[in-house]
This record gives structure tokens, C-alpha cells and sequence, in this order.
């Protein structure tokens, strides 16, 4: 299925490709929710006769949407999300198939001796023209309510290209989708109650940023813990937000400072413990986060300052750092050097990375919803996660 035919044969894929390109929806949290909600009615009004076309139109709605804006990891990996657990709902399928079709066979020999007396088995063999394996297949083959095979030379191995016949997988999979938004959407509740875990009173916090995540991890340890908060501003592309966070930390009785990112290396041997947000989590455990990033990290290592960094599983994507410079994306430089002084400009090639790159090696700690866990371990939860045909959409 074509680029053309997936934005013609879904008008609410094709909204969410130009929300995405306009970056009307950005930001992990939101990308994810509006795509599994567009997955969600994609499923709905998708019809196959096998796994296989539904996979196929799944994978090409992914790649469609992931085209249209490659530096939000989230959505590729809402859509790994369902290819799994479109798989893992049709393998269940085929094993309740599977013992049916073994209580039939068993019920029907114990259930007439007789006749296995009169008729010898290879009588039986003879009278029916067909190997004992092709008869079983076929009646399996009927009780999923699927044609019976004309001839052993038609069989399939068992797999993905069966097809499900009058298995109804729809209301599964829309309900296991749904269960994929319900957890989304409590996902920094998950996250903020490991928070009396990890803080301890009278210790020194330092952030950067505004994630939304690291601030409820914060506010719901302070209504037990007495800390304080040193906030780097991240200028210059998240300085309204840091400021604007470090107000409501404030408001909640957090003792909290806004720092300069050039003051960050000399209070760096104050501070107790990092804590960071997270765009993306790579395949690697590096993360692609806010700019500036890297230089707390990196100062966290040299001061042998613990660095945890809080972000839901929907964060986790098998891609690997392989081309950092299409993973880095840059913003507009008016932040940093402004359009009015035109005769600097001219002469100047000034660039402003939105995004930051971490190595895995300076990261102690991620705090998901499902617990904490060392870089070493992400790649288990991501084998639990995603399956490995659906790294590249």
C-alpha cells in the first residue's frame, strides 16, 4: 500500500501526517496518543482475510507516518506496539484453535470404539485418498471457519499467512489499543510514586529543562521530602519553559534556583543527584533530549554525580545512533542571533540544535513505568516490547 493510497484510504491518517509536518502535534506524549487513536480507527475500518494484509496495512500506515516526521520517535513506536500485539493476539488465537481441534480428535475416538473396529486404519486411508496429516489440517482448517485444502500440494506452514477466517481479532486488537491510550495516560502516575525511592531529604537536585515528567516525579516526592531544586534554564530554546517550571516547584513549597547552562560544571560538586527527561530512548539506551543536555551529564560524570533520567516505555525505540546529524534536529536560530541584524547574518552560518545526544555510559539510572532499570537492561524490556521484524518500518 502506497504513500497515496494510505492518505486517500484514511482521512484521519492524513490529517495527523500534516498536523505532524505543520508540528501543530509534537512532543512525545502527544504524538503518541493521537497515533494510537488514528491506529485505533485504522483497525476499525481495515478489512483482511489473513494477518499478513493486516500487518501489511498497519506497517505501511507506520512508515507513512513516521515519513512525515522522522525525529518523533514515539509514533513509530506506538505502531511496533500494535504489530506486536497484533501477533501476539493471532498466536493466541491459533493456540486456543489448536486445543480445540485436540479435544475434538480425542473426544471423537474415545467416544467410538466400535467403529475403529470395523474399520481397519489403513482401510480408512484408503477410503478417504489423503495422508493422515492432511485430514487433521483440514479439519483444523474448518473449524477456523476456512476452506478445506483441495490437495496436500496447496497446504501452508503454519504462520502469519494463515488465514483467520471467522476468528473476529478486531475487538481485540481495538481493545488492546485502547489499553495501550489508558496506559499513556497515566503513565507519570506510574512513575512519580517510585519518586520516594530515589529522593531523600536535604539533597540537591539539578534538572534541565521542562519535561512535565521530571516535575511530577518532583512535586510528589516534596509532600513528604524537604530538597531543593537547582533548575538549568537551557537556553535558548527551553528558557520559558524551565522558568515557567521552576515557578510551579515553587509553588508547591520546593526550594528551587534557575541557574545559568554556563554555571552548570562549577555547582555541579553541590549537587546530589541529576535528573533528566527524555524525548527518545535509542536502541543503544543513549537518549535524544534537550539541548544542552549532554554538558549536565557530562558534568555529572566528572563530579561522579548519579544521573537518572524518568520517561514512560513509549519512549523506547530500537533505532540506533547510527547518524546522529539526522536525529539532531535543528531550530530556528532567531533565538540566538536575531533576523534585524542583517549585515552579521549574512555573513554567518549559525546553527541551533533543538535536540541533544546522550551515550548510554553516562546514564545510572532510568526510572520507566514499569520500574528502574540500568542502561544494560533496556534491552530486554525492548524484546518484551517490540518484536524484532518491526525495527525498520
Amino acid at each position: 500500500m502506497s504513500t497515496i493510497n494510505v492518505e486517500h484510504t484514511y482521512p484521519a491518517v492524513s490529517s495527523l501526517i500534516a498536523d505532524l509536518k505543520s508540528r501543530k502535534v509534537q512532543g512525545p506524549f502527544a504524538v503518541a496518543v493521537e497515533t494510537a487513536l488514528v491506529m485505533r480507527q485504522v483497525i476499525s475500518q481495515t478489512r483482511w482475510s489473513t494477518v499478513d494484509q493486516l500487518i501489511d496495512t498497519v506497517r505501511a500506515v507506520g512508515s507513512t507516518l513516521v515519513k512525515a516526521q522522522p525525529t518523533e520517535f514515539s509514533c513509530g513506536n506506538i505502531i511496533r506496539r500494535i504489530l506486536r500485539l497484533i501477533r501476539e493476539e493471532y498466536q493466541e488465537l491459533l493456540k486456543t484453535a489448536d486445543e480445540n481441534e485436540k479435544l475434538i480428535v480425542s473426544s471423537s475416538n474415545s467416544s467410538s470404539p466400535s467403529q475403529k473396529r470395523d474399520i481397519p486404519s489403513n482401510e480408512k486411508l484408503v477410503q478417504s485418498h489423503e495422508p493422515v496429516s492432511v485430514q487433521m489440517y483440514s479439519s483444523m482448517l474448518n473449524l477456523l471457519g476456512r476452506p478445506t485444502l483441495e490437495s496436500p500440494t496447496h497446504s501452508k506452514t503454519v504462520g502469519d499467512s494463515r488465514v483467520t477466517g471467522g476468528m473476529d481479532m478486531r475487538a481485540v486488537i481495538i481493545s488492546g489499543i485502547q489499553d495501550v491510550i489508558d496506559e499513556l495516560d497515566k503513565i507519570n502516575t506510574d512513575i512519580e510514586v517510585q519518586s520516594m525511592d530515589h529522593l531523600h531529604s536535604n539533597e540537591i537536585i539539578l534538572t534541565q529543562g521542562c519535561s512535565k515528567t521530571v516535575e511530577a516525579f518532583l512535586r510528589f516526592a516534596a509532600k513528604k521530602r524537604k530538597f531543593s531544586v537547582i533548575v538549568a534554564e537551557g537556553f535558548p530554546n527551553n528558557q520559558k519553559g524551565s522558568h515557567a517550571m521552576a515557578k510551579r516547584l515553587a509553588q508547591a513549597g520546593i526550594d528551587t534556583t534557575v541557574i545559568s547552562d554556563a554555571t552548570i560544571f562549577a555547582i555541579m560538586s553541590r549537587v546530589n543527584k541529576v535528573i533528566l527527561g527524555t524525548h527518545a530512548i535509542l536502541g543503544n539506551g543513549g537518549l535524544v533530549t534537550y539541548s544542552g543536555a549532554q554538558l549536565v551529564a557530562q558534568a555529572a560524570r566528572h563530579h561522579a554525580t548519579p544521573v537518572v533520567v524518568c520517561s514512560g516505555i513509549y519512549k523506547l525505540s530500537p533505532v540506533y545512533p547510527y547518524d546522529l546529524e539526522s536525529i539532531i534536529q535543528l531550530s530556528s536560530p532567531d533565538k540566538i542571533m536575531s533576523f534585524n541584524e542583517g549585515d552579521l547574518i549574512s555573513r554567518a552560518e549559525i546553527l541551533n540544535p533543538y535536540y541533544d545526544y546522550i551515550p548510554p555510559d553516562l546514564v545510572d539510572l532510568f526510572i520507566t513505568n514499569l520500574g528502574g532499570y540500568p542502561p544494560s537492561y533496556l534491552y530486554r524490556i525492548m524484546n518484551d516490547t517490540y518484536d524484532a521484524s518491526d525495527t525498520i518500518l
